[in-house]
């Protein structure tokens, strides 16, 4: 076990970025004090529950809790009980999720003023969470107490290989001064294989951002492809694969949506910035962002106009935002958009939806219509395969709709199967 000698580690935010970075950081033998707000997600850690589904995660939580490497609290009960520490590394890994194409403020505004109230000269911060670029400096700025040491550190894992990645993955960190840098290189020495220093927090948040924006500008270029594919009738899967055939200076995605708490968001996140919110209008990062948000909806509604003339039954596979590698996560999922536009067409009855691996109160916390298997599913007229969970991939069409009467439209988001039309199922991919 490592004994944390000068400071107590507390994460702020027992989410997936809080959560997966306070195992990792037991897993190596650190001990972690979390704070959580939400009350059923600190009884479900107390009790070796995991809030969401991480390959991997459930037995390092429970080897946490038994070895007593982990305890979560709430803002009252961390202060009534760590009060006398001689100082703390604060890791802030709360949320800042995009709302209507802004920040929303409120969850680092509220960590801020629990800082305010409690952090001495003698604490470190280290910012997890994504922020806007200068975000880190104006927060500590606000602080006003001089000589406390930061860093941002951004969480760069995918969902479903957290556990892994942290491992492996380099940790990249910027400081704004040379105490801070020292602090924090060697920190990040015992607790990654590998470090990356950069020149200053905001160099930090733009890689963050950065990376992010990258994969949403490529995906858009496949994204518009496959439109234009469907358009004219041509099969895009055939295409982008013959496109990349043996030909290295081509590497076109594959088609899908792009959606989930970071690809989603980060867009925006990075013209929140003033210096940048100039170049908003015409920035291809912008225009990529938009063509991935409306794209799938633009093709739902030439389908249903095409194959409906009467009201219909809609069943949507797969509601966490992807399906590969595995997670529960719904944040920001694609199905809530493809949702919101179903609501608005007139011909829609009613919607329903199928995940196995989101859990009971994710459904009715989104007020979601559940069905527990396939079969249900596929009674109704519109299928929408939303991701690509491995389920998913080559269904038996024609087994599943072989007591129907009425047709089916299978509309595949991911192109998971090679079926072929029939008389009585028409299956359409991207």
């Amino acid at each position: 076990m490592i004994i944390n000698k000068n400071f107590e580690i507390v994460v702020i935010g027992m989410g997936y970025v809080g959560l997966t970075y306070s195992l990792h950081l037991n897993s190596i033998g650190f001990k972690v004090i979390g704070i959580e707000k939400s009350k059923s997600i600190r009884e479900k850690l107390k009790n070796k529950e995991l809030p969401f589904f991480e390959k991997g995660l459930s037995s390092l939580l429970d080897k946490s809790i038994k070895k007593s490497l982990l305890k979560v609290y709430n803002n009252d009960e961390f202060i009534m009980n760590y009060k006398s520490a001689n100082s703390y590394l604060y890791i802030i890994s709360v949320g800042t999720p995009v709302i209507n194409n802004a920040l929303f403020y409120k969850p680092i505004n509220e960590v801020m003023s629990f800082l305010k109230k409690n952090i001495t000269v003698n604490d470190f911060v280290c910012f997890r969470s994504t922020l806007p670029l200068g975000y880190s400096k104006k927060l500590i700025d606000e602080l006003h107490i001089v000589g406390i040491k930061y860093c941002f550190a951004p969480e760069r894992t995918i969902e479903g290989s957290a556990v892994n990645e942290l491992k492996n993955l380099p940790q990249i960190f910027g400081c704004d001064d040379e105490k801070s840098n020292l602090f924090f290189k060697d920190f990040f020495k015992k607790t990654s294989k590998e470090i990356v220093e950069l020149e200053s927090t905001k160099s930090a948040e733009l890689l963050k951002l950065s990376s992010n924006v990258y994969r949403d500008v490529t995906f858009s270029l496949a994204n518009e492809i496959a439109q234009i594919c469907y358009d004219n009738n041509i099969d895009s899967k055939k295409l982008i694969n013959a496109v990349n055939y043996k030909y290295d200076r081509c590497n076109i995605a594959k088609p899908g949506p792009v959606a989930g708490p970071c690809i989603s968001k980060d867009a925006y996140i990075l013209f929140e910035n003033k210096n940048e919110k100039k170049r908003k209008e015409t920035s291809l990062i912008i225009k990529a962002r938009q063509l991935n948000e409306n794209y799938i909806l633009s093709i739902m509604n030439d389908i249903i106009k095409k194959n409906f003339n009467s009201k219909l039954n809609v069943s949507i596979l797969g509601i966490a935002f992807k399906g590969i590698p595995l997670t529960s996560d719904t944040r920001d999922s694609y199905a809530f958009k493809i949702i919101e536009k179903l609501n608005k067409n007139k011909l829609i009855r009613n919607i329903y939806c199928f995940d196995s691996k989101v859990y009971k109160e994710d459904f009715e916390s989104n007020k979601l219509n559940r069905k527990n298997s396939l079969e249900e599913c596929f009674v109704d007229d519109f299928i929408i395969i939303q991701n690509n969970q491995d389920i998913f991939k080559n269904l038996d069409f024609e087994r599943l709709t072989k007591n129907k009467k009425t047709k089916t439209i299978i509309f595949d988001l991911w192109a998971l199967s090679e079926f072929k039309s029939t008389d009585s199922i028409k299956y359409i991919s991207l």
